[in-house]
């Protein structure tokens, strides 16, 4: 442990470095991830790069794209499904763990149409990503519009 901990320490300043390194290895916190508020009465997902850390739960796909993942996991759809399939705990918040979340059956694309499909998921949710970076809280319901019909698809 002691050996990471000036990279560790650089990350960030207000978690302590054995929280990470208990937890994930550095070369895992390396990587760019989706994450989520584990403990919440709704669950929303975001892309955190690798320069970023976290004691949240996350996820790090690598057989399909991570823009494509984040579209589908915060799409009216799955949203509902871990809803559903989520227990609740005090009051009206959930416990979004990750073997809930790793339980969502999200398909890799295997045919022409599903990975045209997945190519605009990953493209809408990335323009969504990187216009709410730039302007926090912008309304995007005409791209999550679009993100939602081809998860229907």
């Amino acid at each position: 442990m002691q050996r990471y901990k000036e990279e560790l320490l650089k990350r960030s300043s207000d978690i302590p470095y054995y929280n990470f390194t208990t937890q994930w290895s550095v070369k895992t916190l390396r990587q760019d991830k989706i994450t989520w508020s584990r403990l919440s009465n709704k669950v929303k997902f975001c892309l955190l790069n690798k320069e970023k850390t976290t004691t949240e739960p996350f996820i790090i796909k690598r057989n399909v794209s991570l823009f494509y993942l984040l579209g589908v996991l915060n799409s009216d759809l799955i949203t509902k499904y871990i809803e559903c399939s989520v227990p609740k705990r005090n009051g009206n918040s959930k416990d979004f763990r990750l073997r809930f979340i790793e339980q969502i059956p999200i398909p890799s694309p295997d045919t022409v149409r599903q990975e045209e499909l997945a190519a605009r998921i990953a493209d809408t949710a990335e323009i969504i990503h990187y216009a709410n970076k730039r302007e926090p809280g912008m309304k995007v319901d005409s791209l999550m519009k679009q993100i939602n019909e081809a998860v229907y698809e």
